[in-house]
């Protein structure tokens, strides 16, 4: 009989406990140099594909982020509050957490493949091929499987092994991507699913390393999947709160892809998509320290106030000036990819980056609210907001094109904000409820 997996840390340079700035750090870094090397990827795709290709690659990607979204059920937040309790011998917990969150990738990918098949004109253009839709599907499951490792790496304190996946992942799409053009043969013969493949081999490299990682920080552990039974219900009836929250957070940039190819032209989700992950740039320093501190709060509830001060002031400090960076350098940026990336893209762009802001208070409110087992009135709170900035940049798209939805993407998060801000105060003065296990 094996001798059950002990959760260990093998550095002894800092407290064991998670921390809120540094595993948040790490994994600001972690997707910032992913969001850097995604920069590259798109630069020379804008060169060596059509504009549609491009357009049509960037809508199925932000299809299967929504996908891997909705498809996690929330199970990786759901094991930062478990793991404390379940260190001696984690063993079935992590392979019930990474199994139920691969399975529902593929139900939530296949059936998104239906859906968008049948109703999205433009979409279907790519998702109709059979190679293309097993290519979707294969990339969901193992983007759904990175965000679980991704998780369970803050809830161990390892927010460094999130780095090493992130640039492993923007190095082998950039490192791909040359060979594909090449073997493709003319720019205009090039289609969807060989600017894609890149991106499927760049996720089975980083789910193949983080499972690596996983197996050498808790000793004795190797992924086996399986469904525990008296892990899976509770892990998805706890997840479903969290999972909520993140939802209404991040579907809004995740469908915004898909709406402006629908309302507006693929060419113009080109530079929407670019304009939008580059964006994200700055938007990766409140979610990543949002989550680092949920990690923190959850291993040591009597932190809460001192953890949110330094959090916010790390949030508020990195996140400032990389918008400023990317506001400023913005046309240079965005030349490399082109004049017309350039002359559409500079002004949504400044605008977009103006979003971390909203976002530093709702990642705030967000981790204290799952700290007291609040999940609900974060969601209720996340849900008007989103509902909110889909609206209005649906109705804003066709009169105001990109400038609009950017603006769109940061007025409607700050009506919420405003709100938020007063409830996290009272929040940090309220006794946590009562957590079912």
């Amino acid at each position: 009989m094996n001798a059950p997996a002990v959760l260990i840390r093998r550095d002894t340079s800092h407290r064991f406990a998670p921390s809120a700035v540094r595993d948040g750090i790490a994994m600001m870094s972690g997707r910032g140099a992913q969001t850097a090397l995604g920069f590259c990827f798109w630069v020379l795709a804008a060169r060596w594909f059509p504009a549609d290709v491009v357009g049509l690659t960037a809508a199925a990607l932000a299809a299967i982020m929504l996908c891997t979204q909705l498809a996690n059920l929330g199970v990786g937040a759901a094991l930062i509050s478990w793991l404390p309790r379940h260190r001696s011998d984690p063993s079935a917990l992590l392979d019930t957490c990474i199994t139920v969150a691969a399975v529902s990738a593929a139900f939530t990918s296949l059936a998104f493949l239906l859906v968008g098949s049948t109703w999205l004109d433009d979409v279907r253009r790519i998702l109709g091929r059979p190679a293309f839709g097993v290519a979707f599907v294969v990339m969901a499951v193992l983007g759904t499987s990175n965000i679980v490792l991704d998780q369970i790496s803050m809830a161990i304190g390892k927010g460094s092994h999130v780095l090493t996946r992130n640039v492993v992942f923007g190095l082998a799409t950039v490192v791909c991507l040359p060979g594909i053009a090449f073997i493709a043969g003319p720019r205009s013969s090039r289609t969807p699913l060989e600017l894609f493949s890149p991106v499927v081999v760049a996720g089975g490299a980083a789910v193949g390393i983080g499972l690596w990682q996983l197996a050498a920080s808790v000793h004795g552990y190797r992924f086996r999947p399986a469904l525990h039974r008296r892990f899976t219900t509770g892990l998805v009836r706890s997840g479903v709160g969290h999972q909520l929250v993140t939802l209404t957070e991040r579907v809004p940039g995740l469908v915004l892809p898909v709406m402006v190819t629908e309302i507006l032209t693929p060419a113009d989700n080109a530079v929407w998509y670019i304009v939008w992950m580059m964006a994200w740039g700055a938007a990766i320093v409140p979610l990543s320290i949002g989550m680092g501190l949920f990690a923190e709060i959850a291993n040591d509830p009597l932190s809460v106030r001192r953890a949110v001060r330094s959090a916010a002031g790390t949030s508020l400090a990195i996140g400032g000036a990389l918008a400023a960076l990317l506001a400023i350098a913005a046309p240079m940026l965005l030349g490399l990819l082109g004049p017309e990336y350039r002359t559409s893209g500079v002004v949504p762009l400044r605008i977009l980056v103006l979003g971390f802001l909203p976002l530093t208070v709702a990642q705030l409110y967000a981790a204290v609210c799952r700290s007291r087992h609040r999940t609900a009135e974060a969601a209720r709170m996340g849900a008007v907001s989103c509902v909110l900035t889909i609206t209005s940049a649906a109705v804003v798209a066709q009169s105001h094109g990109l400038v609009g939805i950017a603006w769109a993407c940061v007025l409607a998060p700050s009506v919420t904000a405003c709100i938020t801000i007063a409830r996290v105060h009272v929040l940090l003065g309220a006794r946590p409820r009562e957590r079912r296990t």
